[in-house]
């Protein structure tokens, strides 16, 4: 008898149970009847994108930049403007994976510059100085090279062409990096001549180029690509104008140099926005083709709505980018205030879970070309130490010296002066793999 009751007693409870979890997915599914409408943040953002200006291929270093891998036999031009027409084109799920048309990449030069000049470094003026030759040698093997990059640099516009397909290949933008650490030192070994002119117009020329990809990115990567080219422009042109005797330094500083970052230059809008359609086209094609996030199970399909995740993204990138244009002491309590918390959403439970953790990632983005006006003022540092004959054992007092506009721009606090490394630095909030990348020898 006692068994029976326990029995009954138990299939109650199952029954109770499975009728409870009936109503609640009832319920979920209820809730999750319908996807929301594009929000107001969404519209914005296509605006972005659909306001971006006209530039003719001709006048379009990221068009040029797409054919710049191609053999030295071959026409970078006419073929960037090829890879771009193909880019833009709808193509077949068919024909995954993507490959640029055209032929193949050129072969890497065998060893462009010595391995202490990966970086601009103390060792590498050292190096060079101590076998200006084998530099020679290099710049003469790698000359084809170099007219490239100088081919580059001659596009007065940047515009990057977004793929029409999530998965294309993005361009070789090494190539273009390898070229200009080719070409800044060429431009050493001019100052090294006492060429001032050239010093000044070819550094200067470089960071207007990266400057304006800079404020024209329309992809995360293409900003990540400006924020190195720039990096190296400020480090080298420091190894540079360390050539020049002290009475020429000053002329021979490229007067790009003197010129604050500027808000769009600092603003992650066009890019975030490029990404965001690129995140929005990945989910559109998911949902067409039936697909689901990996963790999901069957049912997460019907609690995953795309258009409400999609103006989630869209949501946060708009603010996100908003907050990027406080000033420097207030950058990261303003991008932290932006961030998603981890919370459970009956409504799309599924979207509000990746968009919890996705977005986390982008402050360090946004830190590192913030850091770029502090090595912008180390570098212009470092040319107004050199011109006035400052020793390194006087650099810190000198650097104390030095008025506001060059001075660290998180704190407020004078410039930092590394004595093992030799070089001038700032408090960097960006994360970097090598601790030259914050710093300007001296």
């Amino acid at each position: 008898m006692r068994i029976g009751t326990l029995a009954r007693g138990a299939a109650w409870t199952v029954g109770g149970l499975s009728l409870l979890v009936a109503l609640l997915l009832v319920l979920l599914l209820g809730i999750n009847w319908n996807d929301r409408p594009p929000s107001a943040a969404t519209h914005r953002l296509e605006r972005v994108l659909a306001e971006r200006p006209a530039v003719a291929d001709e006048d379009n270093g990221f068009v040029y930049l797409l054919g710049m891998p191609v053999p030295r036999d071959e026409d970078p031009a006419t073929w960037g403007v090829r890879r771009k027409a193909w880019l833009e084109a709808t193509t077949s799920a068919s024909r995954r994976p993507y490959v640029l048309p055209g032929p193949a990449a050129q072969a890497a030069a065998s060893s462009p510059e010595t391995d202490p000049c990966k970086e601009a470094v103390a060792a590498c003026a050292d190096a060079l100085q101590s076998d200006p030759a084998a530099l020679d040698t290099r710049i003469a093997e790698n000359a084809w090279r170099v007219e490239r990059y100088e081919a580059l640099l001659s596009r007065r516009r940047w515009l990057e062409t977004i793929p029409a397909e999530p998965d294309m290949p993005l361009p070789q933008y090494q190539v273009a990096l390898n070229a200009q650490r080719l070409f800044l030192l060429d431009t050493w070994r001019r100052a090294r001549a006492g060429d001032v002119a050239a010093v000044r117009e070819r550094l200067d020329r470089d960071a207007r180029f990266w400057r304006g990809a800079l404020a024209n990115s329309d992809l995360l990567v293409g900003k990540v690509i400006a924020v190195a080219a720039l990096r190296r422009n400020f480090a080298y042109g420091g190894l540079a104008l360390r050539e020049l005797p002290a009475d020429r330094v000053q002329a021979a500083a490229p007067p790009s140099w003197a010129t604050p970052l500027s808000g769009e230059e600092r603003s992650m809008l066009r890019a975030m926005a490029g990404e965001w359609r690129w995140s929005s086209s990945l989910m559109r094609r998911n949902a067409e083709a039936g697909t689901k996030p990996r963790f999901g199970e069957r049912l997460s399909n019907p609690l995953w709505k795309v258009q409400d995740s999609i103006n989630r993204y869209a949501d946060f990138i708009v603010g996100f980018a908003d907050a990027t244009g406080a000033p420097y002491a207030q950058l990261g309590a303003a991008m932290a205030g932006t961030m998603p918390t981890s919370s459970f959403d009956l409504y799309n439970p599924v979207g509000a879970m990746l968009h919890s953790v996705a977005p986390h990632a982008y402050p360090d983005y946004a830190f590192r070309v913030a850091d770029l006006e502090g090595l912008r003022r180390s570098a212009l540092a470092a040319a107004s130490l050199h011109a006035d004959g400052v020793a390194r054992h006087d650099a810190p007092r000198a650097l104390a010296a030095l008025p506001e506009s060059l001075r660290d721009p998180y704190t407020g606090r004078s410039l930092q002066w590394d004595a093992g490394a030799g070089a001038i630095g700032f408090a960097a909030h960006g994360r970097y793999g090598r601790p030259s990348d914050t710093r300007i020898p001296y």
